[in-house]
This record gives C-alpha cells, structure tokens and sequence, in this order.
C-alpha cells in the first residue's frame, strides 16, 4: 500500500521534473534565436600580406595605418560582423604596456587596406630608420612626463648610481640636482630612470602624520625640559613651541610620506639604444 504521503511525493517530484524539462527546452530554443553560445564574438583579420596578422610599431609608421597613439607597439583588426572592424592597439605609457580598442566600418576598414596595399613594401633600411627615431621619441617623451622636482634614481651607463631631483631636461640632458652636487647626464648615458609615475593622495593619512610629527615635537620639548628643569610656566611654554614646530614639520613630512609611499615606475635603455640616441 502505498500511503498519502508517498503520493503527494511522487506528485511533487513529477512536478520538478517536468519544470525542469520545460525550463531546459525554453533554454535550448532561446540558445538557437539568439545564436548562444556563439563560437566567437571576433575573428583576427588580415589587414594586407605586406603586414600579415600582426602589425609592428615600425610598420604603422611606414603605412600610416594607426594615427594619434603615443608609444604603440602592435595593432592586430577583428571582424566583429561584416559591417564591424575592430583594431586591438598595444601601447606603452610609462613603461607600462597598456591596450585600447578602435571600431571601423567595412568601408573605413578597405580604405585601410588599399592604402596599405597601395604603399611601397617596407624595407630593413626603413625599418633601421624608424627605430633609431621611435627609440629617441620614447625616451625624451618618457623623460618629459616626468614631473620636474621629482626625486629620482639613474642608474648610469658606466655603472654609478646617482639620486637626487630632477631640476630640468634640455637639450638631451638631464640636469640633477644631488645633495652634494649638480650633475648633468646626456640621454645616452642613461641606462634606467627609476621615478614615480603620479603621486598619490594619502589625505587620509595627514591627520595621523601631524599627530605623529607634533607628539615628536612635545617629546623634545619634554626632553629638553627633563635637562633643563624650568619652571612651570617655561616647561609648558616649551611644550607649546615643540608641538608647533611638529606640526609646521608635519607638512614637510606628509609631503615626503606621500612621495614615498607611491609606486615606483622603472625605465629602462639597451646599450644599442643609448648608442642609437648617441648617433
């Protein structure tokens, strides 16, 4: 016998299942309409034999295929649907490799490839020539950026170490300013700049670092008072001026927290791109 119970079970669980069966049919006929999964949303393109699947930095140049792209590096197109181009561009900024997108029309995409096809094939001596000029446009622009007052650390070509601010970049040199000295440091000699990209702001923090840079100040002063027992009224009088001079020195603190807390950013040069820029 089977009791109420089991039957109300059975009842319930035909339901699901049917449920279920009807929710999966509903999915696999919204799949077909709506092209789900679709095999791939994009598919790399050629733009012309002369560049292949994969265009250079040199070669974007030579054809004038992308403009306005500071730092590029390679340009790969995709078909989006026959109506619909898209150009995946690499770039670097602040020796960072970035990427970023451009769409294109099939008549804007054709128009790319006649002028491509129509252009001379580039040769090694153009390519020689490009790079000597992409190398010293990625430096001075890399250089340029940097924001002058900076601290920074150059690694040299002969192998020392300088570090001190950036006080100005002319006429391919670097003017920094050390401790000690001024040095001046032609664009050829440098092997890495180690600098900060952007300085971050730690507003959150400067209350704390004006607490820390005053109690420092009233420590002093409770020193200084320890040595020199004073009376009361000169104890606290010194009490008062150490808290100020923490908090004036608290500025300069903050400042100097902020720089050293933020990311560093490395920019290096090969031997035969200093030589490049040397020539």
């Amino acid at each position: 016998m089977i009791s109420s119970f089991q039957k109300s079970h059975r009842t319930v669980f035909r339901t699901i299942m049917k449920s279920s069966r009807l929710l999966i049919r509903t999915s696999l006929l919204a799949a077909v309409l709506l092209g789900w999964p679709k095999a791939a949303e994009s598919e790399v393109v050629e733009l012309s034999r002369k560049v292949g699947f994969l265009v250079d930095a040199e070669e974007n140049i030579h054809y004038k295929i992308i403009t306005g792209v500071k730092g590029l590096e390679s340009v790969q197109f995709y078909e989006i649907n026959k109506n619909k181009y898209m150009a995946r561009i690499a770039f670097v900024e602040f020796s960072n490799l970035k990427s970023s997108k451009r769409y294109y029309t099939l008549k804007e995409f054709t128009d790319m490839q006649l002028r491509v096809n129509l252009h001379p094939m580039i040769t090694e001596a153009d390519r020689l020539g490009i790079r000597e000029n992409l190398t010293y446009l990625r430096t001075t622009e890399t250089i340029q950026n940097i924001p002058s007052g900076q601290y920074v650390i150059i690694k040299h070509r002969n192998g020392s170490r300088i570090a001190g601010t950036l006080t100005s970049f002319e006429d391919n040199e670097l003017e920094i300013q050390t401790p000690v000295s001024i040095e001046m440091i032609p664009l050829w000699n440098l092997k890495q700049i180690t600098y900060r990209e952007e300085i971050k702001n730690r507003s959150s923090w400067k209350p704390t670092v004006y607490t820390l840079s005053a109690l420092s100040g009233i420590f002093l002063a409770e020193g200084w008072n320890v040595q020199t027992r004073p009376n009361i009224d000169y104890a606290w009088h010194y009490r008062f001026l150490g808290a100020t001079l923490g908090l004036l020195a608290g500025a300069e603190a903050f400042q100097i927290f902020s720089v050293l807390s933020s990311p560093t950013t490395d920019f290096k040069l090969t031997p035969d791109e200093m030589d490049k820029l040397k020539d």
